[in-house]
């Protein structure tokens, strides 16, 4: 039966109302009871939270991480508590200006739903925590990309209060925790780049070597003192430097590897002043990453991390980290409509773009959110 429903029965004659228990306590008794402990709670929260290939990129974890997501999960069901995920974001769309679209949309839609689901079972469901990577982004990007970053965060607030998630989603930002704890950030802007300085000297000196040469290296040992772990394998490197020639064509390959190393720098700067947003939770947290897991790191490295599509694999095959995408619809000469993504950089895709938006509105606030469409 539904929690908290009661069944009495009324009549006006006498005679029945000796029967009145009995006939309570038969209709009680058709109703479905549906009782669930905490262990089937965790093994289906452990199920929506893996979720399907419709939303999840690649299979699905091993069995070790597995059990470290079912024990993470079993751990807030005991103490009666949402079950928090972290969720990386970067700060801001690629293109300068830009703010959200159909692929932030898209994103927010799947939680939802999840939440739905995972509330269903239990009834804290999850926590949904954004880290917003502003901090990050200044040092990659300079201050030139602050505006487009205060925009997007703040849009981005507004359209979780105008899909009415706010009671279980929220943002949380670099800056903000680097406020918290009291870092300047010069200070930490510093660090960052001193670890970049160390880390790209690694990477030049081993070009070209392979992997069980990179511990040869003179500046490995430096690699080691700033808390970096193992090597940097050219695996992960390659994956790197691809993403960079289709982000910033025609440069030469030092280039690529500066801006490698001084996204490595930062990262690792993220955690050396633990503002990874992990602090934030008493019993660990889950993590959901939308963008593709790195060539080169040992799965059980993020033991509690799920990889999600931006959108459903119903709606495009293209995957593009949200915040990275354009979100837009496509329509086809039978009205059929979907949701898709591009890159930026895709010229002739977005040159063909109908310009368009929709204005989320509720009691308290609005947001205008972008939706261009491609007739095809």
């Amino acid at each position: 039966m539904e929690k908290n429903l009661t069944v009495q029965y009324n009549t006006a004659d006498d005679d029945l109302n000796m029967y009145s228990k009995l006939i309570e306590e038969n209709i009680k008794s058709e109703l479905p009871v549906i009782h669930i402990n905490a262990h089937e709670q965790g093994n289906i929260l452990l199920d929506l939270f893996l979720n399907s290939r419709n939303i999840r990129q690649g299979p699905k974890p091993g069995i070790e991480q597995q059990v470290s997501i079912l024990r993470c999960i079993r751990t807030y069901i005991g103490t009666n508590e949402p079950i928090p995920i972290l969720i990386p974001s970067g700060p801001k769309k690629t293109a300068n200006g830009q703010s959200v679209d159909l692929a932030e949309v898209g994103v927010l839609r799947n939680l939802k739903c999840l939440q739905k689901s995972a509330t269903n079972v239990y009834e804290h469901g999850f926590d949904f925590v954004f880290r917003m990577e502003d901090v990050t982004g200044l040092i990659l990007e300079g201050n030139e990309a602050k505006l487009s970053m205060v925009k997007y965060i703040s849009d981005f607030k507004n359209l979780i209060n105008v899909l009415d998630m706010s009671l279980y989603t929220k943002v949380v930002t670099e800056t903000g925790m680097l406020n918290n704890a009291g870092i300047e950030f010069n200070n930490y802007k510093s660090n960052a780049l001193m670890n970049a300085n160390i880390i790209e000297k690694y990477l030049l000196d081993t070009i070209g070597n392979a992997n069980h040469e990179f511990k040869k290296s003179d500046h490995y040992t430096d690699l080691q003192t700033i808390g970096w772990s193992g090597i940097i394998p050219n695996i992960m490197r390659d994956h790197y430097v691809a993403k960079y020639k289709k982000l910033y064509p025609d440069q030469l390959h030092e280039t690529y590897i500066s801006k490698l190393a001084l996204y490595f720098g930062s990262t690792l700067t993220r955690k050396q002043y633990v503002i990874t947003g992990k602090q934030l939770f008493d019993y660990g947290c889950l993590e959901i990453d939308y963008t593709q897991p790195t060539p080169g790191v040992e799965e059980t490295y993020y033991s509690t991390r799920v990889y999600y599509r931006s959108i459903s694999m119903k709606q495009s095959k293209r995957n593009i980290p949200f915040w990275r995408a354009k979100g837009v619809y496509k329509i086809n000469d039978n009205n059929k409509i979907r949701r898709s993504l591009l890159n930026w950089n895709d010229k002739v895709a977005i040159d063909t773009i109908g310009l368009g938006n929709l204005v989320f509105t509720n009691n308290i606030t609005s947001v205008n959110v972008k939706a261009d469409t491609i007739l095809l």
